[in-house]
């Protein structure tokens, strides 16, 4: 094997340890107890198992005696090492401490699978504080010797170290230790835990060597138990610096010059690489002493290069070195350490752990001058001939000067750092690239990644696609789809590329967001339908609101679509469940099958922003929200229709190569049934047939879904499958269909029993065109499991077992070749190898075929990837290597490699970060970490590493990546140095996971085999820039304030934010509906403090209502006059806030709400778990008596201007001001204990209000106009005109509303609404259709001696009316059109005089009638009608009806006439009526609108229409009864009037609308009426007349 340097990680603490701690041995009962020097009395240390102790499980572990047990009692800080070998893997306890109350009364040690150590404290029965991690490259189950320490010092850290080094480190606000536990420990075990039930965790192998400590041991103690050995503590140290040859960068020391000169002995080391240009050359100084006022009074340690020499010369004394030989060189640009050890009689000198010489000497660097200067990289002396000085070419690393001359084996341990070692390498036809991520956490301003997914495009360009998962790594929430491309293999990646990026809520908190998730990909080839397309499939979840999230969240099954003539269409469903459709175009259709005015948001081309506004609806126009999102706190972006809650598939393609991707096309209607509850993507990548020659460039997706049930409900795995290029989908059947159970029976997927469940899967074609799934199962033996299809993924054989270990993760499988054993087919498949998701494994597989099995035998494997290996995805790239895409430590890492590498024996890693320390160098003694200060952080790899450019090291800083500049380190050791100075605008907790090195064109830091540096899986606290919310340290105490609250729900009163208790609340009333004013929280403190902020913790669970976001902090001396000390925002979550500000003296504070989370739309609530006020406690303010003359005069001018009248006119908004500022000023001025200062605001605030006087304003002009204007009709006029003048009315309004407007503004809307109604044109008016009719009434007028008085007066009104509108110019149309409705109705009301001959006739018939001769009754009727028929024969403007009405009335009551004592004769006269003429005036009388008539006149109508019903109806009804009714209902239809129109007497319901065609019908009808009822009467006269001549 090649020797290659490399550096073994020591820190700097190791290699300069002091010397170990002096103890005093004192026996103690089973074991030494020792008592620490002066300088650390209080740390005892108890000693067990001096000796090896096997030990075989429980029966024999160890146990400290009882007496014993008391030194851990309550201990705070502790210190547990002991020494262990083992050969077992299981998880076993190494030291505990027990309980006897219950089985879960432990703290334990332990470690398990080799590589992993843990320990957990349990504070009581359920609360466990448990911390475990994974140790790479190290093999703790390998019967070897480890010694390993757990140091927890009191709220502060965890540390774990393992052979020396310290592996673990977790810095923590709150330990738990023993004075945590809630029991008492009962015994002390090692080699298993002591539990009275369960198991106790045994172990198998041995233990010696076992101390704890009361405290937690320094470094230098636990390095000395690990058998470190020290070099005791330098005199002077000083690391590393780059040196460039000149003697501008040498370094002096003046300071140094006593404490070097004055050694009488004493040991010298550097570790030191020279510069390439520097070999080969003369002569470099290491360390030297001089008088720098001289030339050659000097001492120097130096290398000579040129003549393999190092040495050191004593200018006076002489020259000292020796010449390297045996193979040994300092001549190189290689990584050295050497040694210049001196005893006072002899010198030693020590290159790279071993002693190349010594010799006789009784001086060290030190002559017969006087020293000024220590230097070093060269000397300081006055020659100034070039290289005089020895300036150093090069980096010196390390410089430690000790007063002891080290032995051989201190300087071994100083050497260490720079000793050669072996290092495997690769066979020659092996190819492998490092592993790096090129998704690593916190990249983009994302949490973390997942799901990759990869495939090779035809063009040779590999694209790698992943979850972004923005907020956490849950399988919800903000989650976006993502791809990086690479055009080389690999090597190198473009920056991501958004593929789907749906939207979150504004109040996203980690769950109330759209999302895609698990990505696979298709490239099609050049023989495909869509030569060169690269295929994306994905999930799609809207945000759930229902509880649960991703699968959980699909309660129902189903697709989420309807079918609506013969094509599914997305449903969408309002607040009220009714449902809608969302059709082509974006158009959204109502359940009736309507267009509404909903839009949902539709996309021209491709789209850069990830489709960021999909879903997107609008309505009318108006964007409304989005489909996707259905929570509806405040500020919600939820539209008002969503779809079903469930999963969605949707494809997306790409034509270029992965730049641009098409608008996702929702696939789910055409793959899943109404049965299936989930149905998702199997991630990774597809494949398009090449081989099977029936389905030609067949593109097949893996999915799995699941039924309704239990969880998630049953899985299993299919395919679906498009032959037609991607535009119809169709779904295979699952290898669970037709499969055959244990019993013998045949099950499907859809009513599966008694077999496993099949999930996610890769598919993969065969050159014999068969494909083959391999797929994640529940089937209970650890296997993977394969299916074969022979039709295209149509149909699938049951599965068969592999010897593939599977443990329920996603695997990728990829076909490679038929190269294999006879010709076989070669796969190869990438999935975890270990117990769980760990030892990434990669494997070479043979397939077997037969016609009717086949096989799959894995002939190779490698193990590449120890610990955590999750999902994974293999491609074949265009230079035919593999590229693998694979989860490792929350990162997603890239790797390319060939056969080959499975097969070799070597693996080489990528070095990784093993753990982070930082100071922080302050620039002056403040508290907090604040700008200008500097972060000095130390990375620690576990391989040597070397530098090259200027590498970044990137931490976060509140999910934001900050980025420090190397300083030293990486120079082929395993640490380095980075610094970051902290800016304006930083502050929040350090606090991240996966810390990172960046790896680019200007910098990278790589191990010896060119590969970069990985990402830790650490969980890093670099502390918090700023001042720390979460600090308590200037809290005032709780018992010193009260708390009192504007608004509080019962039982969640302002006293719980005092109690201590996160779960204790103060929340505002539940349902106060909106407004924020009462949403305060008040603090009374019993003594005045100097107050400078307010701490606030939100509730931490139970919702986040109340969530304060926006706030405003006041404070009073008095509790009455507040002043604002803060305003501002805090984010939306449950950590503590701060509210800091200039300090200032106060009694009161308030804190008062102004914004906060509210999820439930009608009310406004503010809540908080727990408030404490940061300050110190002062003296009262001395109260001094203010100066209140200038108030005074001031408050007297205010009161005499309010009298002045011209006050009258201020507008009121400045009265109201005024009339405050005024109260405020008197209050002040009344108030014995103002301030001067409250005395001047109070007379500012007033003399302030007194400038605003001028704004007056007289609205009388105004408001008199705008009256005028609303009044105008605004028909008549032109469109432009009209519109210009209800504008200009408008404005007139609303400058009059505001009762603040100014002289001005009212002013301006005068003019501008006069000038509008100036402005007003009329609409010309057509006045033919009135001409016309004017010109055909004038016959009227030349015979209106033919008509009645009344009605020929009213005729003339209207006519002669009608002629003034024809003549005026500027008539209206209404006025046009009313003087043609009069003039018409004018017309239809003339009324002939009527003929009274047959009205004569019958009254002179009726006088000769006897009335003696008829019963009383008869006779008064009759003789009341003939009076009345008189009356109307004498009246000359009697009217036709009136005459007509007179000869039916009379005519009747000489019918009814009867005789004295002939009753009889009745029956022999009645007739049975005709109702013919009564129904079909109840007809006509149905079709009139009564609302159009007045109330009296229609309810008239209404109830002779009713009992003209009545009679219809009734079949005994009399002729008399009929013929009543008609009458009844003929005259209230004619007596009907028009609404505003009652004066017009004659007007009937016919010649009341202009124009109406029915009026010349019901005239007719009424005349008929009329004419037969006098028809009737007649007939009876006669009758009657008949029978009396008898």
């Amino acid at each position: 094997m090649k020797k290659k340097i490399m550096a073994v990680l020591l820190a700097l603490a190791m290699v300069t340890q002091g010397a170990m701690p002096v103890f005093a041995q004192n026996e103690g009962v089973g074991g030494i107890e020792a008592a620490a020097d002066a300088e650390t009395a209080k740390i005892l240390c108890k000693e067990y198992l001096n000796e090896e102790q096997q030990i075989q499980g429980i029966a024999q572990r160890f146990e400290i005696p009882q007496e014993d047990v008391s030194f851990v009692n309550d201990l705070g800080s502790g210190t547990i090492t002991l020494s262990f070998k083992t050969g077992s893997t299981a998880l076993q306890a190494l030291a505990a401490i027990n309980g006897d109350k219950h089985a879960n009364h432990y703290m334990s040690l332990y470690i398990s699978g080799g590589n992993k150590i843990g320990f957990e404290f349990r504070k009581n029965a359920t609360v466990n504080d448990h911390r475990n991690f994974t140790v790479n490259n190290v093999n703790l189950a390998d019967d070897q010797w480890h010694t390993i320490t757990l140091a927890v010092e009191k709220d502060s850290y965890y540390k774990v170290y393992l052979d020396q080094k310290l592996v673990q480190q977790w810095e923590v606000d709150e330990t738990n230790f023993v004075d945590k536990m809630e029991w008492k420990p009962t015994s002390v075990t090692f080699g298993g835990a002591k539990r009275i039930s369960g198991n106790s965790y045994p172990f198998t192998g041995s233990i010696k060597q076992v101390k704890l400590y009361n405290e937690a041991a320094s470094e230098d103690q636990i390095m000395a138990d690990h058998g470190a050995v020290s070099v005791g503590t330098p005199i002077f140290t000083y690391q590393r610096k780059m040196f460039d040859g000149t003697e501008g960068k040498m370094v002096q020391l003046p300071e140094q010059k006593e404490t070097i000169s004055g050694l009488k002995k004493g040991t010298f080391s550097f570790a030191y690489r020279l510069n390439e240009a520097a070999v080969g050359k003369t002569i470099y100084g290491l360390l030297s002493l001089s008088n720098s006022q001289a030339d050659k009074e000097y001492g120097a340690f130096y290398i000579k290069p040129k003549d393999n020499r190092i040495g050191y010369e004593v200018q006076g004394k002489g020259d000292k070195y020796i010449t390297v030989k045996n193979g040994k060189s300092v001549n190189n640009a290689q990584w050295h350490t050497v040694t210049y050890a001196f005893d006072g009689t002899q010198a030693e000198f020590y290159l790279d752990g071993e002693s190349i010489g010594k010799f006789e000497t009784a001086h060290m660097l030190k002559g017969d001058w006087t020293p000024d200067m220590v230097t070093l990289g060269g000397i300081s002396r006055t020659n100034k001939t070039p290289g005089a000085k020895w300036p150093f070419h090069g980096i010196i690393d390390s410089v430690n000067v000790f007063d002891e001359t080290l032995t051989a084996e201190q300087v071994m341990e100083l050497h260490k750092r720079t000793l050669p070692q072996d290092e495997p390498e690769y066979g020659k036809d092996v190819y492998k690239t490092g592993e790096y991520g090129i998704y690593d956490m916190g990249d983009y301003d994302s949490y973390n990644y997942r799901i990759p997914a990869m495939v090779t495009t035809s063009k040779g360009t590999v694209i790698a696609a992943a979850d972004q998962r923005n907020t956490h790594w849950s399988d919800w929430g903000n989650i976006d789809t993502v791809i990086r491309r690479s055009t080389d293999n690999g090597l190198t990646w473009e920056e991501p590329i958004d593929v789907i990026d749906l939207k979150s809520q504004s109040y996203f908190n980690g769950t109330q967001s759209a999302y895609t998730i698990d990505p696979a990909l298709i490239a099609e080839g050049e023989n495909g339908k869509n030569p060169g397309r690269v295929w994306m499939l994905v999930d799609m979840f809207p945000e759930s609101t229902n509880g649960s999230q991703g699968t959980w969240s699909i309660k129902e099954t189903g697709t989420g679509y309807v079918k609506v003539d013969g094509k599914d269409y997305l449903a969408l469903y309002d607040k009220d469940n009714n449902q809608y459709t969302l059709r082509e175009n974006g158009e959204v259709f109502d359940k009736d099958n309507r267009k509404t005015d909903y839009v949902v948001k539709q996309f021209e081309g491709n789209d850069k922003q990830g489709y960021h506004e999909k879903g997107d609806l609008y309505k009318s126009g108006k964007y409304v929200g989005n489909i996707y999102l259905r929570s509806n706190s405040k500020n919600h972006d939820s539209a008002p229709l969503h779809p079903t809650q469930t999963c969605y598939l949707w494809l997306s393609y790409s034509d270029d190569d992965g730049m641009t991707w098409s608008e996702p096309v929702d696939i789910t209607p055409q793959v899943k049934e109404d049965w299936m509850r989930f149905c998702g993507v199997g991630p990774g990548f597809g494949v398009q047939l090449q081989y099977d020659e029936k389905h030609p460039g067949r593109l097949i997706f893996p999915i799995y879904y699941t039924i309704a049930g239990s969880g998630i409900g049953f899985q299993s795995s299919a395919c679906v499958y498009s032959d037609d290029g991607g535009k119809t989908w169709h779904r295979g059947e699952s290898p669970n269909d037709g499969r055959i159970n244990k019993d013998g029976q045949e099950t499907s997927s859809q009513n599966p029993v008694g077999i496993s469940e099949l999930t996610e899967s890769q598919i993969i074609e065969l050159s014999s065109g068969s494909l083959l799934q391999f797929m994640r199962n529940t089937r209970g033996n650890g296997k993977v499991v394969v299916s074969r299809s022979t039709d295209g993924g149509a149909t699938w054989s049951d599965p068969i077992d592999t010897t593939a270990p599977e443990v329920y993760c996603q695997l990728s499988v990829l076909y490679y070749d038929k190269n294999g054993t006879g010709g076989k087919d070669r796969v190869i498949m990438s999935n975890p190898g270990g117990s769980g998701r760990n030892n990434g494994t990669l494997r070479i597989g043979e397939v077997t075929e037969t016609k009717d099995s086949f096989s799959v035998d894995w002939v190779e494997e490698k193990m590449f990837c120890p610990n955590n290996y999750a999902y994974s995805c293999l491609t074949k790239m265009k230079d035919g290597n593999m590229g693998l895409l694979y989860e490792h430590q929350n990162t997603i890492k890239f790797t390319a490699f060939n056969l080959e590498y499975i097969k070799d024996e070597v693996n080489l890693l990528s070095p990784t970060i093993i753990s982070v320390t930082y100071k922080v160098e302050k620039t002056d003694d403040h508290a907090y970490t604040l700008p200008g200060d500097k972060y000095v952080i130390t990375v620690k790899t576990d391989q040597n590493v070397t530098v090259q450019g200027t590498p970044k090291f990137r931490f976060m800083l509140n999910g934001k990546g900050r980025y420090a500049n190397y300083v030293s380190g990486g120079n082929d050791d395993k640490m380095l140095v980075f610094e970051y100075t902290v800016q304006k605008g930083d502050e929040g907790t350090i606090q991240f996971k996966g810390p990172k090195i960046i790896c680019d064109e200007t910098g990278a830091v790589k191990n010896a085999n060119d590969l970069c540096v990985s990402s830790g899986d650490m969980d890093v606290n670099m502390g918090y820039i700023g001042v720390d919310p979460s600090d308590a340290a200037r809290d005032i105490a709780t018992d010193q304030m009260s708390a009192a609250a504007g608004s509080a729900q019962s039982g969640q009163e302002a006293s719980n934010v005092l109690d201590g208790k996160a779960d204790t609340l103060w929340h505002t009333k539940w349902s106060a509906g909106h407004g924020r004013e009462k949403h305060w929280i008040q603090f009374e403190l019993k003594d005045f403090y100097l107050i400078d902020g307010i701490r606030y913790q939100p509730r931490p669970s139970g919702g986040t209502n109340g969530i304060i976001t926006e706030y405003k902090v006041e404070v009073s001396n008095d509790g009455v006059h507040f002043e604002q000390a803060a305003t501002g925002t805090w984010d939306a979550n449950a950590a503590w806030k701060l509210a800091s500000f200039e300090p200032v003296c106060a009694k009161y504070v308030r804190l008062t709400s102004l914004d906060a989370i509210s999820v439930e739309a009608d009310n406004d609530y503010a809540s908080a778990a727990e408030i404490r006020l940061t300050g110190t406690k002062t003296e009262k303010p001395p109260v001094a008596e203010a100066d209140k003359k200038s108030l005074g005069a001031a408050i007297e001018y205010t009161k005499d201007v309010k009298t002045k009248p011209e006050y009258q006119y201020v507008v009121p908004i400045v009265k109201q001001k005024l009339d405050e500022a005024l109260e405020a000023a008197e209050g002040v001025f009344a108030n014995e204990a103002a301030t001067q200062e409250e005395v001047d605001k109070a007379e500012a605030d007033l003399k302030k209000m007194l400038e605003y006087l001028s704004f007056t304003g007289d609205a009388k002009l105004l408001r008199e106009l705008v009256d005028i204007a609303k009044e105008i009709n605004t028909d008549i006029y032109t469109e432009q005109s009209a519109n210009t003048f209800k504008e200009a009315l408008e404005e007139a309004e609303a400058v009059l509303a505001n009762e603040n407007a100014l002289q001005d503004e009212l002013d301006a809307a005068h003019k501008k609404l006069q000038e509008a109604m100036d402005g007003l044109k009329v609409i010309p008016v057509d006045k033919s259709q009135l001409r016309k009719l004017v010109d055909d009434s004038r016959k009227y007028v030349e015979k209106l001696n033919e008509y009645t008085a009344q009605s020929g007066q009213i005729f003339m009104g209207a006519f002669e009316a009608a002629e003034n509108i024809l003549e005026k110019q500027d008539a209206t149309k209404e006025e046009v059109d009313q003087a043609c409705a009069n003039l018409r109705n004018a017309v239809f009301g003339l009324r002939l005089i009527p003929s009274k001959e047959k009205l004569e006739e019958l009254i002179q018939s009726a006088e000769q009638i006897d009335v003696k001769l008829y019963t009383e009754e008869s006779a008064e009727k009759f003789m009341s009608a003939l009076e009345k028929a008189k009356v109307v024969f004498a009246d000359s403007e009697a009217s036709k009806e009136e005459v007509e009405d007179a000869e039916q009335v009379l005519a009747k009551a000489m019918d009814e006439l009867k005789e004295v004592d002939k009753d009889d004769d009745k029956d022999e006269d009645k007739e049975v009526p005709n109702k013919d003429k009564l129904g079909e005036l109840i007809q006509s009388a149905e079709q009139i609108d009564v609302k159009l008539y007045t109330e009296e006149s229609a309810e008239k109508f209404m109830s002779a229409l009713a009992k003209a019903k009545e009679v219809f109806a009734d079949s005994e009804a009399s002729k008399e009864e009929v013929e009543d009714a008609e009458h009844a209902l003929a005259k209230a239809m004619d007596e009907l009037k028009e609404v505003g129109k009652e004066g017009d007497k004659g007007k009937n319901i016919n010649s009341v609308k202009t124009g109406d065609s029915s009026s010349p019908i019901l005239f007719a009808l009424l005349a008929v009426l009329s004419a037969g009822t006098i028809f009737f009467v007649r007939k009876k006269e006669e009758k009657k007349f008949t029978c009396r001549k008898k």
